[in-house]
């Protein structure tokens, strides 16, 4: 197996994985998933920036998510344990956001 062929298949095994997720909790962003599933391409240029452009999409997902968190009382120490971070760590980085 190449090198070129198991980035892609990883980067495919990925955005599965993610667009599950998605689907699971009925995100609305699988038209910009799909979009970056058919961006793969074996030159890994083109591999990093479709990773740059899902980590963007996860960014996004996950301060809905803690702002959706926090907005239903739930404390920073059990959002920071959900994310397998600190309660400070999660504060200092979301709290100016939500």
């Amino acid at each position: 197996m190449t090198r070129e062929f198991r980035c892609r298949t990883t980067i495919v095994v990925l955005l599965g994985f993610l667009w599950v997720i998605w689907d699971d909790f009925d995100v609305s962003r699988h038209d910009d998933l799909c979009s970056l599933v058919m961006a793969l391409d074996v030159e890994p240029q083109s591999a990093l920036e479709v990773m740059r452009q899902v980590q963007m999409l996860v960014d996004e997902e996950l301060l809905n998510q803690v702002g959706r968190a926090r907005k239903s009382g739930m404390s920073w120490s059990r959002i920071g344990s959900a994310l397998g971070v600190t309660a400070q760590a999660v504060h200092h980085r979301f709290a100016w956001m939500v």
